[in-house]
């Protein structure tokens, strides 16, 4: 793992890769020919693609085991705090430092927002002295005396672990009955080897579902829907109306899929202040 003092340098066209161990600034081809590419690239609109041809990013040059030994031993509970422990941990370091804060504050505070350019975004008046705030902390253009990065954040650590793990899924994403596949999960036709899977050790594959049938929709991130061989039915997709979609409306959908569907969603926990008897405003 990439860890100590890092070192910045330049001019590394002529350095050969093998000497390099670290996050490069790279421009990368990638040929035409090659039917599941490698490396990744977010685009303007933050959509992680795969392409092919010339594209300019930065990459890892090389793109646990306590809740191993407590699986082997058939201690569930132990072994699903670790798993807790390994993913939070492992997001928790590459949480981004950009983050939207809500303060209550005095009206002197609101206009020292407004005066200042400190990334207000909404504001709300809930008593004769105090206001609500919504501002954005640590945006890209913010100055260095205002930059406060989350305490616990090591995002070189987050990325070094994705890229080791697209190295070790990539063959199995590679493969022509590959349908789909996540960070840690892949669907496809024909079972993997015996000594890639094991319902315990860390690091292999476990076997999940035998699927009859599944639709995966390409232009939604995670949608998609199981037809399991036991008849259970596994629907997965984000955003707010994920509790709408059905079997029917996937296949629907891999029909037409400009086909839209106006749903209600009914949010109980959001608190809307304009308007609220006691913020001052009647709007």
């Amino acid at each position: 793992m990439p860890a100590g003092a890092p070192v910045w340098k330049t001019n590394l066209e002529k350095e050969p890769l093998d000497n390099l161990f670290g996050f490069l600034n790279a421009l990368i081809w990638c040929p035409d020919t090659i039917e599941r590419p490698f490396l990744p690239y977010r685009t303007k609109n933050s959509t992680l693609i795969f392409p092919t041809g010339a594209f300019q990013g930065i990459s890892f040059s090389e793109e646990l085991n306590s809740r191993q030994e407590a699986k082997k031993a058939g201690n569930e509970p132990m072994s699903y705090l670790y798993k807790l422990v390994l993913n939070a941990a492992y997001g928790r370091l590459g949480i981004h430092p950009e983050s939207e804060v809500l303060e209550i504050c005095t009206e002197a505070r609101y206009k020292e927002f407004i005066m200042n350019d400190l990334g207000l975004k909404d504001a709300y008046k809930i008593s004769d002295t105090c206001y609500l705030v919504k501002f954005v902390k640590n945006r890209n253009d913010c100055p260095d005396e205002r930059w406060e990065p989350p305490r616990y954040s090591a995002v070189h650590l987050s990325a070094s672990i994705t890229a080791y793990a697209r190295i070790v899924m990539h063959p199995h994403v590679a493969r022509n009955d590959c349908f789909y596949s996540d960070t840690d999960s892949l669907i496809i036709r024909e079972p993997l080897p015996k000594d890639l899977v094991s319902p315990t050790e860390l690091g292999l594959f476990k076997f999940e579902y035998k699927i009859k049938k599944g639709i995966f929709l390409a232009l939604a991130p995670k949608s998609y829907a199981l037809h399991l061989e036991n008849e259970t039915l596994i629907l997965r997709h984000k955003g707010p109306a994920k509790a709408h979609v059905t079997f029917r409306w996937f296949e629907r959908q891999l029909q037409d899929l400009n086909l839209t569907k106006e749903v209600t969603i009914h949010n109980p926990f959001r608190i809307i202040w304009t308007g609220h008897p006691k913020s001052g405003n009647k709007g």
